[in-house]
C-alpha cells in the first residue's frame, strides 16, 4: 500500500501527478463499465409470476403504525436482464405441475414495500426493482424491492397462461393460492398526506426515524406541515462522489464549495493516515475510540475530495474524470478503514425536502423559515436521529438532512 499512499501525497503536490491520476481513473472507470453490462444500472424490469404462502390474499398498502416493516409482502420476480439467461420464462418451459412451482421459487424474491401499491398486485404484472447491492458490484443480488407496479397489457394472458401450467389438481387449488384479487386488509390505512416522495423506498432505520417525526408532528397538532416529502436516501459512492461534483462545481448549491466546506468539514490529518491500520474498521460502527480516528480519517479524505472539486472549478479536470478520481478516494476509504464519506452510503440518511418548489410538488403548504426551524427541532428530539440540520436555508438546494439511528431501539447503535 506504500505506493498507493505515495500517489495521493504525489497528487495534493504535483500537478503532473493530478492529471496522470485522473487520466487513470477515467480509463479504469471506462473499462469497467465496458466489461461489465450492470455497472451503472440498478433499475431492471421484470414480472411477478408467484406469491408465496405469506402474501396470499395480502394487500398493498400503508400503514400509520411503527413497525410498518411488518407489513411487507415478498413476491417471486423473474428479472428481464438476468433472469433470462439463467431460468427458463415458466410460461415457455416443457415444465408443469410441481416442476413449475420448483422452477418459479428458484426466481428471486423482492419484497414490495407498503406504499408501492394500493389494492391487490395479480400474479403477471409488470414491475420495476432496484437491488440495494446490485450485479454491477462484483455480481452481488442483495434486497431485491419492488418500486413501481408497471402498467403492461399482456399481464392477464401471461398469468392465465402461468396457472395452465400449474394445473388446477397441483397442490390443491394453486390458482386460489397465487392469485388471490380480493384482499384481507394488513393493519390499517395510513393517511396518505403522511408522505410524499420516496417513503416507500426508505430503509428501515430511515422509515422508523420518519415514521416517529410524523408522530411528533401530530402530537404538536400540526397536521399543516405534512405531508413530509422525502428525498435523497441510500447512495453508492460513485452517486455521492456525482452529488459532490453537482452541488460545488455545477452550483445545484447555491454556496458551492463553501456549501461543500461547512457540511463536510474537509481537514488534512496526516497523524490520521500514518496511526491508522488497514483492515481496521474506523467506520461509524466502530468501538468509540476507532470512531475517534475514523472522524479525523473522513476530513482527510473530504480534504482529499475538496482539491478534486477545486480543480474542476478551475475547469482543468473534466465532469467524468472529476467523479471517477473522488470516487476513488471514496472507495479505497471504504475498503481500507470502513470510513464512508456519509450516512447517506449506509442507508441511515435522509434528505427532506423543504424548499417552496419541493412543498408544491408535494402538494403542500409552503413553509416559513419557522416551520422549518420546527421539523428540524423535532427530528433533533427523535431517539431515532442521530443528526439533523438545515442546509443552504432560502438558497437552491436547501433540505433537512437527518441521520437515522441504526438501532431498532434508537440511539447511537453501538
Amino acid at each position: 500500500m506504500a505506493k498507493t499512499f505515495d500517489r495521493i501525497a504525489a497528487f495534493l503536490t504535483n500537478a503532473k501527478s493530478k492529471i496522470k491520476f485522473y487520466n487513470d481513473q477515467e480509463i479504469e472507470s471506462l473499462t469497467k463499465k465496458d466489461l461489465n453490462k450492470f455497472m451503472d444500472q440498478n433499475i431492471f424490469r421484470g414480472r411477478i409470476i408467484g406469491l408465496p404462502g405469506d402474501a396470499e390474499s395480502a394487500s398493498f398498502v400503508n400503514t400509520v403504525e411503527n413497525n410498518a416493516s411488518s407489513y411487507i409482502v415478498y413476491v417471486y420476480v423473474r428479472l428481464e436482464d438476468i433472469d433470462e439467461y439463467f431460468l427458463p420464462d415458466p410460461i415457455d418451459s416443457t415444465l408443469s405441475g410441481l416442476d413449475i412451482i420448483d422452477l418459479i421459487m428458484a426466481h428471486p424474491v423482492a419484497i414490495v414495500p407498503p406504499g408501492v401499491a394500493t389494492g391487490a398486485v395479480p400474479l403477471g404484472s409488470k414491475v420495476e426493482c432496484t437491488f440495494d447491492e446490485s450485479p454491477g458490484n462484483m455480481g452481488k443480488q442483495r434486497n431485491l424491492t419492488v418500486t413501481k407496479i408497471l402498467s403492461s397489457q399482456d399481464s392477464d394472458n401471461y398469468r392465465k397462461r402461468l396457472l395452465d401450467k400449474i394445473g388446477q389438481g397441483t397442490l390443491g387449488n394453486l390458482e386460489t393460492y397465487f392469485s388471490q384479487t380480493q384482499p384481507d386488509v394488513l393493519g390499517e390505512r395510513a393517511n396518505s398526506d403522511d408522505f410524499a416522495g420516496r417513503y416507500a423506498e426508505a430503509p428501515p432505520p430511515v422509515k422508523r426515524f420518519l415514521d416517529d417525526l410524523v408522530k411528533r408532528i401530530k402530537d404538536k397538532n400540526r397536521h399543516d406541515l405534512l405531508p413530509i416529502n422525502v428525498g435523497s436516501l441510500y447512495r453508492s459512492l460513485k452517486d455521492q462522489a456525482r452529488i459532490m461534483w453537482e452541488n460545488v462545481v455545477d452550483k445545484k448549491q447555491a454556496d458551492g464549495i463553501e456549501w461543500f466546506k461547512d457540511t463536510y468539514g474537509p481537514s488534512y490529518y496526516k497523524s490520521a493516515l500514518t496511526q491508522a491500520k488497514m483492515g481496521t474498521n474506523y467506520g461509524f460502527t466502530a468501538s468509540s475510540e476507532n470512531k475517534s480516528l475514523g472522524y479525523k480519517l473522513r476530513k482527510t479524505m473530504q480534504y482529499q475530495a475538496q482539491g478534486i472539486l477545486e480543480t474542476g472549478i478551475k475547469g482543468t479536470i473534466g465532469k467524468d474524470a472529476g467523479i471517477a478520481a473522488i470516487a476513488a478516494y471514496y472507495e479505497f476509504y471504504k475498503t481500507n478503514y470502513k470510513v464512508y464519506p456519509s450516512r447517506h452510503n449506509t442507508k441511515e440518511a435522509v434528505d427532506i425536502r423543504t424548499n417552496s418548489y419541493s412543498r408544491k410538488e408535494a402538494g403542500g403548504k409552503t413553509y416559513s423559515t419557522e416551520d422549518k426551524r420546527l421539523i428540524e427541532s423535532l427530528a433533533k428530539s427523535s431517539d431515532y436521529c442521530l443528526f439533523a440540520n438545515i442546509e443552504s436555508l432560502g438558497k437552491s438546494g436547501e433540505h433537512l438532512h437527518c441521520s437515522a439511528s441504526p438501532s431498532e431501539g434508537g440511539g447511537g447503535g453501538e
